[in-house]
């Protein structure tokens, strides 16, 4: 439970901060997309699956591909078992051999 309030405190300050440097002039601006590569840049492009995947994949491998149970990836990530196995499935997540 305490780290999805960590996940939930993280993403509140950092929607926070966006509307802060939304409402300063662009050379004030500070953080993320301060700091980001030009828009053709395709090495700084992360879509929202990739983003996804890699925090699945993370958490997979930090509890050592165990997918259910108390000490698993889904309890992790704040879901149920059947809809982290979808997502990994649909993501083309599976465990390497």
């Amino acid at each position: 439970m305490r780290d999805k309030w960590v996940a939930v405190l993280a993403l509140t300050a950092m929607l926070a901060g966006c509307g802060t440097a939304a409402s300063r002039p662009a050379a004030q601006a500070t953080g993320p997309a301060a700091t980001r590569a030009p828009a053709g840049s395709r090495a700084a492009a992360v879509t929202l699956a990739e983003a996804e995947r890699e925090h699945i994949l993370g958490a997979l491998r930090e509890t050592g591909w165990v997918v259910a149970g108390p000490k698993g990836a889904a309890a992790r990530l704040g879901m149920k078992r059947s809809t982290l196995q979808e997502k990994m499935r649909k993501l083309g997540i599976s465990r390497p051999q």
